[in-house]
């Protein structure tokens, strides 16, 4: 299971460097070929770590539901840890990204972002502007942090893990065993 996981993320990793590199250059028809790969590979990602019981979050609250009832889901499903060090003053909302199982966060966080990024790159190179700043990154990504925070948490349907790990050997073959 961890050796197709880190499997995909490598081969995302190589898709998304290579449409970066693409859109450095000004290649299209490169940056073309890798840009559909990283989404679906995101997309095998999200299913993989749906199918695997030790990813989900449900299975830790089931567990720990003797201990805590009802308490267990809103401790461990609840996306805002609220911190203050001085009791006379607000808290801070921190974003408390582990209380999200694997494949919700790749689905509902890396996937919008990835999707954004890769739009913004392909706009920009059919302009023929291959600048990009700080900013303008910021300005795509926090509306995309913004919702997925206000968003409440999902799970995404399980598959049986082998069965996951076999479409994803499939795919990366090109077969149809």
């Amino acid at each position: 299971m961890d050796v197709t996981r880190q499997w995909i993320a490598e081969r995302f990793n190589i898709a998304l460097i290579g449409a970066r590199d693409a859109f450095l250059a000004g290649d299209t028809a490169t940056f073309d070929k890798n840009a559909p790969e990283c989404r679906a590979l995101l997309e095998e990602q999200a299913r993989l770590a749906a199918s695997w019981p030790a990813y989900r979050l449900d299975e830790k609250i089931e567990r720990h539901r003797p201990e805590f009832g009802d308490d267990a889901t809103r401790a461990i499903k609840h996306r805002h840890v609220w911190v203050t060090t001085d009791p006379t003053q607000h808290s801070v909302p921190l974003r408390d990204y582990y209380r999200q199982d694997l494949d919700g966060l790749i689905a509902d966080y890396y996937a919008p972002r990835v999707d954004a990024y890769l739009d913004f790159l392909r706009t920009r190179l059919a302009d023929g502007n291959l600048q990009v700043s700080a900013e303008e990154f910021d300005a795509l990504y926090t509306p995309i942090e913004e919702a997925f925070i206000a968003a409440p948490a999902r799970t995404l349907p399980h598959d049986d893990p082998v069965d996951v790990v076999r479409d994803v050997l499939r795919r990366s073959k090109g077969s149809s065993e």
